[in-house]
């Protein structure tokens, strides 16, 4: 079903191509706010964060960072394909950082408006799911506006054959992640790595998580993918000044639908472009990498 938004937005790309990037604005956010309603209708989830929190957390940072190392590191192997999307000029990284900040406090607005929405009014989340589903839709025709840009642009990138492996990189670097995390909090070492490598597909990992460990373990695995979610929001305008392969780094699985926007905000028409497929090869991937581990 995305392969058909996107291409209804190249086939409309001559129309509305100048409003492309304002469009883009107006689904992200209505998104964040379906996402964080969701979170406050979810009471379960929201008494729970306190007692698995932070065992979640750690298996979250330590399997981002090291996602974001090894990209990162594999990047420098071809880096003027990865100074595409970073602004050049002191001046200009000046209105960049703040345009950068003032995203970040878009994410956490909307976000947060939209968890006190499902805690307060408890709105019936039949309401909610249309909601972020015609947010995803808009999301893809927006990209795929840009669509014959970014596929121009990845045929100029250098050095662009490295980038087929970007996908298994990424996924090598969130399992090491949890195995690492696994040490310091004294957990299973193989269930952490598993928990790692659903790289924000936290549906998924929790369905499986739960079948094989209990649910509690679900939960956390829920917890982990989720707060990575939700840290490729927050983080993606900063983590550009890095790489530009840092955000998709981080967006792991995600980049294929709930964090394209971001993608597509933060970086240029064919990284953007390299984020989905990068999500897209992902989401294929983590099933039978979780069958594996678990």
């Amino acid at each position: 079903m995305p392969f058909i938004w996107l291409a209804a937005g190249a086939l409309i790309a001559p129309h509305i191509k100048g409003w492309s990037e304002r469009l883009l604005n107006y689904p992200l956010f209505l998104l964040l706010f379906g996402l964080g309603t969701r979170i406050g209708l979810n009471q379960e989830l929201l008494s729970s964060i306190p007692r698995l929190g932070l065992t979640s957390l750690v298996i979250c940072l330590f399997s981002s960072a090291a996602s974001i190392g090894l990209v990162v590191l594999w990047g420098s192997l071809f880096s003027d394909a990865d100074r595409g999307s970073r602004a050049g000029g002191r001046s200009s990284q000046g209105q960049d950082l703040r345009r950068e900040l003032l995203s970040i406090l878009a994410v956490v607005a909307f976000l947060g408006t939209g968890m006190a929405t499902g805690c307060l009014l408890r709105p019936p989340e039949q309401l909610v799911l249309p909601l972020i589903n015609l947010s995803l839709i808009a999301i893809y025709v927006s990209v795929g506006v840009g669509l014959k840009d970014g596929i121009t642009g990845l045929k100029n990138i250098p050095g662009k054959s490295l980038y087929i492996f970007l996908p298994l990189v990424i996924t090598a670097g969130s399992i090491i992640g949890g195995v690492l995390a696994g040490f310091l909090t004294h957990s299973n070492l193989r269930l952490s790595g598993a928990i790692g490598g659903g790289m924000g597909y936290y549906s998924l990992t929790m369905a499986l998580v739960s079948q094989n460990s209990g649910v509690e373990m679900g939960f956390i695995a829920f917890l982990a993918n989720f707060i990575r979610e939700v840290l490729t929001f927050l983080l993606s305008p900063l983590l550009v000044r890095i790489s530009s392969l840092a955000p998709i780094a981080l967006g792991g699985a995600t980049t294929m639908d709930t964090t394209l926007a971001m993608m597509k905000r933060c970086l240029n028409e064919e990284h953007a472009l390299l984020a989905f497929c990068n999500g897209a090869a992902l989401t294929l991937i983590t099933p039978f990498l979780l069958i594996l581990l678990l």
